[in-house]
């Protein structure tokens, strides 16, 4: 199905408008993920300090 929905797509608009729109997907995912993986990287970080606080007592 989705391989016709793509086939329609590139006879209509263009194979270029199709690689741009899943280019947009893809970098949209990504910017995600990254927000996702910096959130993920602050909170170990904050972790880290607070277990080597207790270290230091």
């Amino acid at each position: 199905m989705r391989h016709e929905i793509e086939a329609l797509v590139i006879k209509k608009f263009g194979e270029e408008y199709l690689n741009k729109k899943n280019a947009q997907k893809e970098l949209a995912q990504v910017k995600k993920e990254l927000k996702e993986i910096k959130a993920r990287m602050e909170s170990l970080e904050q972790r880290k300090n607070g277990l080597l606080q207790i270290l230091d007592q």
